[in-house]
């Protein structure tokens, strides 16, 4: 029983000790202004060893890696996170959607960051667009 107990907490102590503190100056001011590289060095922070974790249930083995992420993102204040999306965009490999809520002045700004989902390595930041809750809007052709 002793043991089961200390194999528990030195997992959760590994897993605090994989995700570094995300500067949340720096990850809301990347998301407002769609900075790309500011964001992509501040999601590193989060993503760079979270490793995919293969089950039944997940093929993929990043959902979890996933609910991590959200979880670091909503530590910030002023930011509010969920999992839109697992490994939905099928690009190769597949990419996964965040859609992040940001406070910017009493008024609610939404991002959507999408990463990257592979099945063999860690997750990464892939890009930040923007948000269209009425559903897809196509750009306009002549």
């Amino acid at each position: 029983m002793i043991i089961l107990i200390t194999t528990i907490s030195c997992d959760s102590a590994k897993d605090n000790n994989l995700i570094q503190k995300v500067d949340c100056e720096k990850l809301v001011d990347g998301l407002l202004a769609y900075d790309n590289d500011k964001l992509a060095t501040e999601f590193k922070k989060i993503t760079g060893n979270l490793e995919p974790e293969h089950s039944a249930n997940d093929q993929i083995g990043h959902q979890q890696n996933l609910q991590k992420i959200v979880g670091e993102l909503n530590k910030c204040n002023l930011v509010s996170s969920e999992l839109l999306c697992y490994a939905c965009i099928e690009t190769y490999p597949p990419q996964s959607e965040l859609l992040v809520s940001i406070d910017s002045s009493g008024q609610t700004v939404k991002r959507i960051v999408d990463i990257l989902t592979p099945d063999d390595s860690s997750l990464s930041f892939v890009r930040v667009h923007e948000y269209y809750g009425n559903g897809i809007r196509l750009q306009k052709t002549e």
